[in-house]
């Protein structure tokens, strides 16, 4: 009976922590390639591709977020908090301050997996700036396709004028940027 926690929810272990962030780790990977793919269809038009990758990332997305949440609930329930400031791991004292040999070296396990837990959590840090670089290029990507749509729809009406303009564009480097299939 001492094994299981209050609630009679199985017992927590730090290595149920330490797989959960890890796990989002390959989330934020995952994540992070799937927006460097949107930037690379973006670029070259592929619509129906763009529509099933943004479909994979909000899966992605969504999963990231029920395994941080359960590895936060986790990490509580051991009473180990990521203060995120200062990157470092702070375990709440709630037994007595004398520990067994078994205890400490317990606790020297728990060190290193800390040790471990922290250069996750930093390798989380440096994806989550280089999926904020890769969003905001694709943003200016859309930005300038919305631009270039509302120049031609503004400027150049739908007349006699914008279909000179699209045959002459004809195969350029503008009509592949922004997935102008004027063809079909």
């Amino acid at each position: 009976m001492g094994d299981e926690a209050p609630g009679g929810e199985a017992p927590v272990i730090f290595d149920d922590v330490l797989a959960l962030l890890h796990r989002e780790v390959g989330l934020y990977r995952r994540i992070l390639q799937l927006c460097e793919e949107e930037q690379a269809l973006l670029l070259g038009g592929g619509g129906d591709a763009l529509i099933n990758l943004l479909g994979e990332l909000q899966v992605a997305v969504n999963t990231l977020h029920q395994v941080s949440r359960r590895r936060m609930s986790l990490a509580g329930r051991l009473g180990i908090h990521w203060n995120g400031e200062g990157q470092e791991w702070k375990q709440e004292q709630s037994q007595a301050q004398h520990q067994d040999g078994r205890a400490q070296a317990q606790g020297q396990a728990q060190a290193r997996d800390m040790a471990g837990a922290l250069k996750a959590f930093t390798e989380i840090i440096q994806l989550v700036a280089k999926i904020a670089e890769v969003n905001r290029a694709n943003e200016r990507l859309i930005q300038g396709s919305l631009e270039y749509i509302s120049f031609l729809d503004n400027y150049v009406g739908d007349g006699p004028e914008l279909l000179r303009m699209i045959y002459a564009a004809g195969e350029s480097r503008i009509c592949d940027q922004h997935s102008l299939d004027w063809k079909r």
